[in-house]
């Protein structure tokens, strides 16, 4: 068995060192390690040519988004497996082993996910940050966070640290439309319409500092993953919702909308407006993109059905926003 390691970085200065440094104590260690840097404006780059010589970094001459970078970077693997991961993610020395042997169990299963806990303290497993993700039968993506068994039959995966198969992920690239954001619901998607599985491996864990890049819990920042995230949604709705589920799915994500679109005007984020208009758009560009039949003519079934009372919690997971303590 062997693997590749890539990173898509943006101005990751501050963290790649630690990053990388988890990286190459893996055992085994990684084939390659390709980061692909989207035109960072800090010194990521010189920190990587000075402390890591051996990375295959590529220089994008512009910022082209999360997974176009990685598509680009995996055109370059060579290896059997690819793990992708963040800029800001610790590994434990044995995560891409047990990443590997979980794939290696089961030919069915293209993608697997480890424990992620929150954070950059290696002493502390009690704050989960996903451990798998699910997709609801309105298309919202969300992480699990409970500390359970290992299963193989999850609805969607967590893009901040995975292990793929490399022939999967030439075959199924992240969606080049996506510049960031909602990159895991579609492609795990696609993934279950073949008849594929995403799991997860409790055995391989990892430490992520989470938002690094995309200014935390301010206003613009979730402002601007909701933009990215909402219309790409909508997208992925059209052109893979089956019709039973459409008239569901489009009273939820207007209700979602609506509610994207006070926040905005609220905190005043008056750029990120013309989502009110650019999400149907996205919607109607996926319905003229809808193909054949999927290979699984079933692969709704595993769609998560949320109770209408707990979309104003799920809203606010989707949001980033903290709970209030009692």
């Amino acid at each position: 068995m062997s693997y590749d390691v890539i990173i898509v970085n943006y101005n990751g200065e501050k963290i790649l060192e630690r990053t990388l440094e988890s990286v190459y104590a893996s055992d085994p260690r990684p084939n390659a390690v390709i980061v692909y840097d989207n035109a960072s404006t800090d010194k990521s780059c010189e920190v990587i040519r000075r402390a890591f010589p051996q990375v295959d970094l590529m220089e994008g001459p512009k910022n082209i988004g999360f997974g176009p970078g990685n598509n680009a970077a995996t055109a370059r693997a060579a290896s059997e497996f690819i793990l992708f991961m963040n800029n800001d993610l610790i590994l434990d020395r044995r995560c891409a082993a047990e990443l590997m042997a979980a794939l290696e169990r089961d030919p069915e299963a293209a993608i697997v996910n480890p424990m992620i806990y929150g954070g950059w303290d290696l002493d502390r497993r009690d704050r989960i940050y996903s451990f798998g993700a699910t997709i609801n039968t309105a298309g919202f993506g969300y992480s699990l966070t409970d500390a359970g068994e290992d299963r193989a039959d999850l609805s969607c995966f967590s893009g901040a640290c995975l292990m793929a198969r490399t022939s999967v992920m030439r075959e199924n690239p992240f969606q080049p439309r996506y510049f960031l954001y909602y990159e895991e619901p579609e492609l795990s998607v696609r993934l279950m319409r073949r008849g594929l599985r995403v799991a997860r491996r409790g055995a391989a864990c990892c430490w992520h500092y989470v938002n690094y890049s995309t200014k935390g819990q301010s206003p613009s920042g979730i402002a601007f993953r909701q933009y990215h995230g909402v219309k790409n949604r909508w997208f992925m709705i059209g052109r893979y919702w089956p019709w039973r589920l459409m008239p569901w799915a489009l009273f939820a994500n207007s209700g979602h909308l609506a509610y994207v679109l006070a926040f905005q005007l609220v905190h005043r984020q008056w750029k990120f407006l013309p989502l009110a208009w650019h999400a149907p758009m996205e919607w109607f560009a996926g319905v003229f993109r809808r193909g054949g039949a999927p290979r699984n003519p079933g692969w709704f079934r595993k769609l998560t059905r949320t109770p209408v009372s707990l979309y104003l919690a799920l809203g606010r997971e989707v949001f980033g926003l903290k709970k209030k303590s009692s």
